[in-house]
């Protein structure tokens, strides 16, 4: 039996090594991390004369309203405050930092970033009515910027509708850029959400461990609160702008969220259901978000940090160069011979020795074939053993 499950594992590390050779192999011959790093050089080359006309966009406003179409399934604000009017704007600024993501190849050119900000990336709880902040969400005691402490409502969690068996979402809001000439509207988004999957009951429920809340059918809610936006934009011949879907397939894929392809603007943070060691979901349910923290971005479609972002699939690392994965190749290939060396060396030795006595059984059989017949003995007869052995029976009176 042990040496049954050793001759497994062997022919199991011999097929693993040799298929992971032969696919290192072909990904090699592919020269995917040739074809993508000099598409990404070529990003950044052609990015400056890019930057010089996203430089001139005029003044950069957004605004939020509520949704105007009556399909959306709720507005802004709680049914207990009713709809409730944002600020006017928020206004956009040059921000030319490099995405610190981007250096995960140290390889790589830099160049000269652009993008439109406004706000900042992290989440705050309130109680409802503005009672208790819970900083465990947000930037840790600082100040909020003033521009954008009030642009959006104070929403509870109570308001959230059910779209879908694993999705609820409430206050939906609409946002609309507006650049010189141009102005651009995004689909609803909500800025509550709360989305379920399964958990089993018992010692595998990670329910608790993912911040969420577990219902009764064995669902588990996990609440998530609107943080921040970004959306990329192109121009137009006429030097009108508009967004700029990076999908054709999907219309809403203007945003900067990589998400498998996907490209989401709106970006979302978790909302734990337990926030305090006494706290329960009566309190979370009973309490609600503030988006004074809210941020925005505009980016161009043409930055190479989104080009990369789809060259890598969102992970920014180029991979391995043809040359590395060759001579993974031929590792791998090499360990599958030497591991197959063994066992091939006893089927050779097994089969000898069996031609050998195949031989061997062979010869037996010609010799036993060509050796000359034995005669059988005749029967006897009087004839044939002479007269000696005859008895005078018709003679009687001579005995």
């Amino acid at each position: 039996m042990l040496s049954i499950m050793v001759s497994l594992l062997m022919f199991t590390a011999f097929v693993v090594c040799l298929a992971g050779g032969i696919l290192s192999l072909v990904l090699a011959s592919q020269k995917r991390h040739h074809k993508g790093l000099y598409d990404y050089l070529d990003s950044v080359e052609s990015w400056t004369e890019h930057r010089k006309s996203f430089a001139e966009i005029p003044r950069l406003t957004l605004r939020a309203s509520a949704p105007t179409s009556t399909r959306s399934p709720q507005s802004i604000g709680t049914p207990s405050q009713g709809q409730v009017n944002v600020s006017d704007h928020l206004v956009l600024l040059p921000h030319d930092k490099l995405d610190p993501t981007l250096p995960k190849e140290p390889a790589l050119p830099t160049y000269q970033a652009l993008t439109y900000r406004v706000g900042q990336r992290s989440g705050r709880l309130n109680a409802r009515g503005g009672g208790h902040k819970d900083d465990s969400l947000g930037n840790n005691g600082q100040d909020e910027p003033p521009h954008s402490r009030d642009f959006l409502p104070e929403v509870g969690f109570d308001s959230m509708r059910t779209e879908s068996p694993v999705l609820k979402a409430g206050s939906f809001v609409e946002f609309t850029f507006y650049m010189g000439s141009s102005s651009f509207k995004l689909e609803p988004i909500p800025l509550v959400k709360a989305e379920g999957h399964y958990e089993p009951a018992g010692m595998y429920n990670h329910c608790h461990a993912r911040h969420g809340l577990q219902a009764q059918n064995e669902l588990c809610w996990v609440h998530w609160r609107l943080t921040g936006l970004c959306v990329q934009i192109s121009s137009s011949p006429n030097g009108t702008w508009h967004l700029q879907p990076r999908d054709e397939k999907r219309v809403t894929s203007y945003g900067c969220t990589y998400a498998n392809g996907a490209w989401l603007a709106p970006e979302y943070s978790l909302v734990p259901s337990v926030h305090h060691e006494s706290a329960t979901w009566e309190e979370l349910s009973s309490s609600s978000a503030t988006f004074q923290d809210f941020g925005a971005e505009v980016r161009s479609s043409d930055d190479p940090y989104l080009l990369a972002l789809e060259l890598t699939d969102g992970k920014l690392v180029f991979g391995w160069t043809e040359a590395e994965e060759d001579l993974l190749g031929i590792v791998l290939i090499i360990m599958a011979l030497v591991i197959a060396f063994q066992p091939a060396m006893r089927c050779y030795q097994s089969c000898r020795k069996h031609r050998q006595m195949g031989k061997a059984r062979n010869a037996r059989h010609r010799y036993i074939t060509s050796a000359k017949p034995i005669r059988r003995r005749q029967d006897l007869t009087p004839e044939t053993v002479g007269m000696r052995y005859a008895r005078g029976d018709d003679h009687p009176e001579q005995v």
